[in-house]
């Protein structure tokens, strides 16, 4: 988790365990052996920070009006020209908080090359856009 400038009220440690135990308990229900990374919270600079430092293989931030997931081709938008290490791809995605990035947060994001992408029509709840995301990547 991500905490921006929009965020009512940074994730507790309990809550992060409860999230990571909900994520392992999916993957065995739908038979994927790979969990998604869950990391304690960070502030927007230091997670613009870690993505310098290490570049993912693509970078997206969810905010309406974006570039609609399904069109993306992640080997055409990698920000990254090495392999992953074992074939691993790891994907940066960042999804608002209530209230949406600010226009500050947006425009670091734009200056780092990260991708702009919407989630269709609708706005999600920040776990039910997770899924989305998670849903496109697995395609």
């Amino acid at each position: 988790p991500v905490s921006c400038q929009h965020t009512q009220r940074p994730p507790t440690r309990n809550l992060l365990e409860k999230l990571r135990r909900t994520m392992v308990e999916s993957c065995k229900q739908s038979t994927r052996n790979i969990v998604p990374a869950l990391n304690d919270c960070i502030g927007f600079e230091q997670a613009a920070e870690l993505a310098k430092a290490n570049p993912p293989l693509a970078a997206w931030i969810a905010h309406p009006g974006g570039q609609e997931l399904l069109g993306i081709d992640l080997a055409e938008r990698s920000l990254n020209t090495e392999k992953p290490p074992s074939g691993h791809q790891s994907v940066l995605a960042l999804i608002g908080p209530e209230g949406g990035f600010t226009d500050q947060e947006m425009q670091m994001a734009s200056e780092m090359g990260w991708t702009n992408v919407g989630l269709g029509k609708r706005i999600y709840r920040v776990e039910t856009a997770a899924v989305v995301i998670q849903t496109m990547l697995s395609r």
